[in-house]
């Protein structure tokens, strides 16, 4: 079984990985300004007795922050893209029991499954990460419903369970 397919990232690809990869931080971030916050104004303002006021205050920031990290995120990643001809570039993708294929005008690569640190996946995309954040992108928008089934079949037969967390 084989997965060929040429892929060209788009601007909404890309910001939609980078929101896969940082919305776990994201939310690590707002649970710690809700939990952490209420704590600071109680120490720095110390006539403040009302918790319900504190965790408002806290839920606020809490908002604000979060909001004000998927802006800059997007702004940056849309930078990043911008800037990064290779990402702009089109790759060819063969994905097979061997492992992903890769090649560009900018070379070729293959990495064996062995090396594939895991699949995720989101809405948007498929993601076949060789390190903590870096993957392979593969956007759903460029696939058949066949082309996404034999994909899945592939990274299923090849890739150990635990690092298969696509949706079944």
């Amino acid at each position: 079984m084989e997965f060929q397919k040429r892929i060209k990232l788009e601007l909404e690809d890309f910001l939609a990985y980078n929101f896969a990869i940082t919305k776990k931080q994201m939310i690590i971030a707002l649970v710690t300004l809700v939990l952490v916050l209420p704590v600071l104004l109680v120490i720095l303002f110390d006539n403040i007795s009302d918790p319900l006021f504190i965790y408002i205050v806290a839920l606020i920031a809490a908002i604000l922050g979060s909001g004000f990290l998927v802006l800059f995120s997007k702004k940056s990643s849309k930078k990043r893209y911008y800037s990064n001809k290779i990402i702009q570039a089109e790759f060819d993708y063969t994905i097979d029991n061997t492992g992903i294929h890769q090649s560009s005008e900018y070379g070729n690569t293959s990495i064996v499954w062995s090396d594939i640190f895991k699949a995720t996946e989101s809405k948007t995309g498929i993601y076949l990460f060789i390190a903590k954040f870096q993957a392979f992108v593969i956007p759903k928008r460029l696939l058949s419903p066949q082309e996404e089934k034999t994909l899945r079949a592939i990274i299923t037969a090849n890739l150990h369970a635990a690092k298969n967390k696509l949706s079944k």
